[in-house]
């Protein structure tokens, strides 16, 4: 038995025990059905010699005989997901936990209140016993206060996975007689273990929140830092180390239950009222405390699972990580942010619907991509909730001037005047209105073309009226001689032509060309160059590139009149352009800008929480190198006009070998437009006049203006360049 021998049987015969020194067994040889043994009898000279030969009688038996086997356990990690379903409303009701201690399966109400599940103590101490870890250097103190430990070394389980479903059902996740779930919080007080422990779940004791009994009552093992008091002019001790059924619940981050609560959750889910399920053998589930939500027979159980070995499919993403709310250590994958993200916006990169419409109502929560799932129910609940959030942060933090602000200032710029790709820019549309159009011609000229295919003499057939001036051009003696006027060439523009002097003729007598990449389909890269007077009629022409590929000569309208909005109030503030329609003669808005992050958002002034908004100023001054020359008392408020950057702030004095958070001896505690807040209308489609029309005539609200750039724009900045250093943690939401 795994290449070794095992007594399988005896084999003897009645001349062998009754007479001594035969030497029996000296050597052995073994066929298939027989084997013989040596009797040399080397040991005594009165014994005769010989070998004995045993046949095999039965093939069909062997030595050993398996009374019963261990089965093969359950792989619970191939459960990706188990709910009760409503089968009339095709409704999820509920979700439930896998429980299955043995391999680490606790609920998940338990689990992510745990920071470590370790057999030995993962503490640092300033003083401790053999066995713990002890480093002045390195201590715990406040950073760990708040944190839990399951303590592993005396969690025994009964052997549950085995005998038949009743034995199973009854014994699942039992703990073995002795053994204890034993959850510890670690805790920070001014009192010594032994003294908590004589305080500890009295009334008296409850009221200030001193709870459960510590790991070591003898104060043989605590983390230790002294703290000094102003009042009394000395220093004190604040003592931290493990307390285990804690009934109290801290004001700390990731913490929502109690450490006695996660203990007895674990130790026994079933008394404490949890619906969970327990896949008991590979045919059999068991469910826990879903009385209630069975419903005659309208109710399903379903189970997601993969049975694929990993050896027979190609490499998979799994997208779901159990994580600890505001914790810099646990954050969510690159692919699961990308889910987020795309589930909030409501579609994904490539313009797909998230979540698809293709799926059913029960089917389209989750991290699916084909066909797209989504994370939410209510999108705009959750990007409300997102919003609001980050704004609690934000009005706690001092984010101007500390932190990158270029995706909160990314926007589609007006292409630069250079372009000649507009004649005016107006501020609003009230002086959109005041442009005058009387006189506005198209200027249209005449392109001669060469054996080559290349424009090679340009004639102005009509020079046009009311082109701009917004570019002045002068000669070598910086005399003006006019203005840049619109630019011929094959981009981007709606243009009138005809080819052939008329001879040959598109759908009629001439052909529009909105948005394409050549003049007409003989030629290419072509481009001319005007100058227009005062008047902005055409008076000049330059061929910058000749083109090539043209057959004839023929005629080019050039753009109609043009004016850039720089904020248009029908189109939340964006810019605008406009062209002159020559049909209606009237201004037609022919591009807004695509997006602009700044419009979702605004500075707001900061102030620290202690800080008074009714106490006078003691001092006023210009600039904080003044601040040296002031005489102060502690608590005293200084406004300074010019924190630096053109913004005032008021700091207030401390003790003076205090170092402050403006520096040694002050505080920040007021600083004018130094956060931001993000604007309700990045998600309130209806009240800000964004998303579809609701009592609106098609094209009279913003209902193609959704603000997704601006969106992906602002979560950039949140997770990549605010939510950093201390406020990491925030992303993690």
């Amino acid at each position: 038995m795994n290449n070794r021998y095992v007594l399988g049987q005896e084999i003897t015969a009645d001349a062998i025990s009754t007479t001594a020194g035969t030497d029996y067994g000296t050597s052995v040889v073994l066929e298939d059905s027989t084997i013989l043994v040596g009797a040399p009898a080397t040991s005594n000279a009165s014994t005769q010699a010989g070998f004995y030969r045993f046949n095999r009688i039965n093939n069909l038996t062997n030595s050993w005989s398996k009374i019963r086997s261990q089965d093969p356990l359950v792989d619970v990690s191939t459960i990706q997901r188990i709910s009760l379903i409503n089968t009339d409303k095709d409704a999820v009701v509920e979700y439930l936990d896998v429980i299955d201690p043995l391999k680490g399966k606790v609920a998940g109400i338990a689990e992510q209140e745990l920071s470590y599940k370790l057999v030995s103590d993962p503490a640092i101490y300033s003083i401790g016993v053999a066995g713990t870890n002890n480093d002045t250097t390195k201590n715990w103190l406040d950073d760990h206060v708040g944190e839990l430990w399951w303590d592993l070394s005396v969690a025994k389980y009964v052997w549950y996975e085995q005998s038949d479903l009743s034995y199973r059902r009854n014994n699942w996740g039992k703990l073995f007689p002795g053994a204890t779930i034993d959850v510890y919080e670690w805790v920070g007080s001014t009192l010594l273990p032994t003294e908590w422990a004589s305080t500890a779940d009295t009334p008296a004791g409850l009221a200030k929140g001193i709870s459960g009994q510590p790991k070591y009552a003898d104060n043989s093992a605590v983390s230790v830092k002294q703290v000094y008091d102003t009042i009394t002019n000395s220093f004190s001790n604040v003592y931290y180390y493990w307390v285990k059924n804690k009934v109290v619940i801290p004001n700390a981050k990731n913490r929502r239950i109690s450490s006695y609560e996660v203990a007895s959750i674990i130790a026994d889910p079933l008394s404490y009222g949890l619906k969970f399920a327990a896949i008991i053998s590979k045919d059999a589930i068991a469910l826990g405390n879903i009385g209630s939500t069975v419903v005659a027979d309208k109710i399903s159980l379903n189970v997601a699972q993969n049975l694929f070995e990993e050896s027979t499919v190609p490499p998979r993403h799994t997208e779901w990580v159990l994580m600890q709310e505001n914790s810099p250590a646990s954050m969510p994958t690159r692919l699961m942010e990308k889910k987020l993200i795309d589930s909030l916006l409501g579609h994904d990169s490539l313009g797909n619907l998230v979540p698809s419409p293709s799926l059913s109502e029960r089917t389209r929560y989750g991290i699916g991509i084909r066909p797209q799932q989504t994370l939410f129910k209510d999108r705009l609940e959750a990007l409300r909730n997102i919003v609001e959030f980050s704004n609690s942060v934000l009005l706690s933090a001092t984010v101007t001037g500390k932190y990158n602000f270029d995706n909160l200032n990314a926007q589609e710029e007006i292409p630069i005047r250079e372009t000649n790709r507009y004649d005016l820019i107006v501020e609003d549309n009230s002086e959109l209105n005041t442009v005058s159009t009387a006189g506005f011609q198209l200027a249209v000229i005449e392109c001669n073309v060469n054996s080559d295919g290349e424009v090679s003499n340009v004639e102005i057939v009509s020079p046009g009226y009311g082109y701009g001036t917004l570019n002045p051009v002068y000669d070598n003696f910086d005399t003006l001689i006019g203005y840049k006027g619109p630019v011929f060439n094959d981009v981007s523009y709606t243009y009138e032509t005809t080819f052939d002097n008329n001879a040959t003729t598109f759908d009629g007598s001439t052909t529009n060309f909105l948005e394409i990449d050549l003049v007409n389909t003989y030629g290419r890269d072509l481009k001319i160059n005007t100058l227009v007077d005062e008047t902005g009629s055409i008076i000049d022409t330059q061929i910058v590139t000749s083109g090539k590929g043209y057959v004839s000569d023929f005629k080019f309208t050039a753009r109609p009149q043009t004016i850039m909005v720089l904020s248009d109030d029908t189109y939340n503030g964006k810019w605008t352009q406009y062209e002159f329609d020559y049909n209606t003669y009237k201004w037609n808005r022919a591009h807004t800008q695509s997006y602009n992050t700044q419009l979702y958002w605004n500075y707001v002034d900061w102030a620290s929480d202690n800080y008074d908004a009714y106490q006078i100023y003691n001092y006023v001054i210009g600039s904080p190198y003044e601040l040296n020359e002031l005489v102060l008392e502690e608590g005293q408020y200084v406004k300074i006009n010019n924190g630096g950057d053109g913004r005032y702030i008021v700091v207030e004095k401390l003790a003076s070998n205090v170092y402050g958070t403006f520096g040694q001896g002050f505080d920040l505690v007021y600083s004018q437009n130094g956060t931001i807040q993000i604007s309700d209308s990045i998600w309130d489609t209806l009240n800000s006049g964004l998303g579809w029309d609701y009592n609106n005539t098609y094209d009279s609200t913003l209902f193609d203006q959704t603000p997704d750039l601006e969106l992906r724009y602002i979560l950039k900045a949140l997770k990549d360049y605010i939510y950093i250093n201390e406020l990491k943690d925030n992303w993690n939401l």
